[in-house]
């Protein structure tokens, strides 16, 4: 998304343009009060530099046009951007020495200088944008200056739009999530991820146990993760994964915030991967509704923007959930203590599997058969999760700052 960048042109004295005009003013005044002719001339003088100076910058071509191009425009935190300026002078004549002023969101401003463009004539200017902070990054707009020889006088004017970088979540590889085995369906006529899926389709992958039939071995997939894994047949309503968000400021700092957020998004890709159909809900009252693959995208997107509330109910959206539970679900929520543990058990009794990410300070409160409890304060969500649900992590762990 682009807007328009305003183009009025501004001129502004240089430091070195204020002390030649304080220059003149003085020695004019003294030259007058003095009778001193040589100080009369100064001023003269120094008034013919800044005129001439104005002269300069008014008369250099101002026909330069900027293009920005970020590469990629949607990228993930963490990773590098990198931002190339095309700059193209449609006068007829060539373009001085001028300097870029680009505004880059967070990291405030980026200067470069730009060498003469000859008539017709384009430049190429990049530089890295590092994309440290999830949301949406405004870049721009860009300005050109052009000062005058002897640096007393800078004209200044928008040059470019503002264009809006998405900065997506960090998300983690999770691997097969856990089985929905058991949930009830209400309606078994729920359609599936895409209409040219058959009955193959609706397998997952577990791990190989003592018994199984060896023409259940999923072949590619064992050779890939270092371990026999079967094929496991689902019906289509255990195919459905929703995504609860804990967005409540209450139990949430900074941190915790962050992780919640790539926690959800890490099990969106995952549910991806295993081709279910998927529901992202927050505490706020958002709902994407049930989706399939193709709307990932969307899904991610949200997860990018999305901020903290100071209200909501994660109860009352669990209760809202449980009147018609179906595959799985995974609870991404802040600080737990044990009341909110015993709370989240009970509205998720009827799912077919749940599991329950928790980013602070975390308690268990002792009721019986409660959801699996994933505790990520710090380190690698795979790691952790694979530890917490009974899976293995899909890479080694990483050291982290």
């Amino acid at each position: 998304m682009s807007r328009r960048a305003p183009g009025a042109r501004s001129l502004r004295l240089t430091r070195s343009g204020v002390l030649v005009l304080a220059l003149a003013l003085a020695s004019g005044v003294a030259g007058w009060l003095l009778g001193q002719p040589e100080l009369s001339a100064l001023a003269a003088t120094s008034g013919l530099a800044l005129v001439a100076a104005l002269w300069w910058v008014l008369a250099a071509p101002d026909s330069t046009e900027v293009q920005r191009a970020l590469l990629p425009a949607r990228t993930r935190v963490g990773e590098d951007v990198l931002v190339r300026l095309e700059i193209t002078n449609r006068a007829r004549r060539r373009a001085p020495v001028q300097r870029i002023t680009e505004r880059a969101d967070v990291h405030g401003t980026v200067e470069l200088s730009l060498a003469p463009v000859p008539a017709g004539a384009s430049r190429d200017l990049t530089y890295r944008y590092p994309a440290r902070r999830r949301g949406l990054h405004r870049l721009g707009p860009a300005s050109l200056s052009v000062e005058d020889p002897f640096g007393l006088i800078r004209s200044t004017r928008p040059r470019s739009r503002v264009d809006d970088l998405l900065v997506l979540p960090r998300t983690w590889p999770l691997g097969p999530l856990p089985g929905a085995s058991g949930g009830h369906s209400v309606d078994r006529r729920t359609p599936l991820p895409s209409r040219e899926r058959h009955d193959d389709d609706l397998v997952s992958l577990r791990a190989y146990e003592p018994g199984d039939d060896l023409r259940r071995v999923h072949w590619r997939s064992s050779a890939r993760q270092g371990r026999l894994v079967v094929r496991q047949h689902d019906p289509p309503w255990t195919r459905r994964t929703t995504v609860v968000l804990d967005v409540r400021r209450s139990c949430h700092d900074e941190g915790s915030f962050e992780r919640a957020v790539s926690a959800a998004a890490s099990v969106v890709e995952a549910a991806v991967a295993r081709g279910d159909l998927i529901r992202l809900v927050t505490t706020d009252g958002t709902d994407s509704g049930v989706v399939g693959d193709e709307a990932r995208r969307a899904l991610i997107d949200q997860l990018a923007t999305v901020s903290w509330r100071p209200d909501g109910s994660l109860a009352g959206v669990l209760d809202q959930l449980a009147r018609d539970p179906e595959g799985r679900i995974v609870v991404c929520t802040g600080a737990l203590g044990g009341p909110a543990h015993a709370a989240v058990t009970a509205s998720t009794r009827a799912w077919g599997r749940c599991v329950l990410v928790a980013t602070g300070p975390a308690s268990a409160s002792g009721e019986p058969d409660p959801p699996a409890l994933v505790r990520w304060t710090d380190g690698d969500l795979d790691v952790v999760w694979a530890s917490a649900t009974g899976g293995s992590p899909t890479r080694p762990a990483e050291v982290t700052g």
